[in-house]
């Protein structure tokens, strides 16, 4: 059985260590608060999956585990997508992440996980 894909560890702990870095430089010059929001969404990277009976398998970072979607469009078995995740922050914590899919580059699939 092959293993679900996954995102790149040091990548995800890259893109947290960014948004807790700016949230920290926003703080620290308290003028730009007042222009600036605290929520930042941060990409995480990418992925290749493969499609297998309509749907595809990922694992996502932050505890969240295996998850499989299916594709409202029919594609045949084998064929390749992308799968991406944005991180979302808040004062630099992470509150959930967005993963889409897309084939062919078209974007046909988007699910939030936690607060984004």
């Amino acid at each position: 059985m092959a293993s679900t894909p996954s995102f790149d560890s040091k990548r995800i702990q890259n893109a947290l260590d960014a948004a807790a870095k700016t949230h920290s430089e926003r703080e620290t010059n308290s003028s730009a608060l007042s222009f600036t929001t605290s929520d930042i969404s941060i990409s995480g990277g990418c992925v290749s999956v493969t499609i297998k009976d309509g749907k595809v398998c990922v694992h996502l970072p932050l505890g969240l585990g295996n998850h499989c979607v299916s594709l409202p469009v029919h594609f045949p078995d084998g064929t390749v997508a992308n799968a991406c995740i944005n991180i979302c922050t808040k004062f630099g914590i992470p509150t959930g992440l967005r993963l889409t899919i897309s084939v062919a580059g078209e974007q046909v699939y988007s699910e939030t996980f936690g607060k984004c």
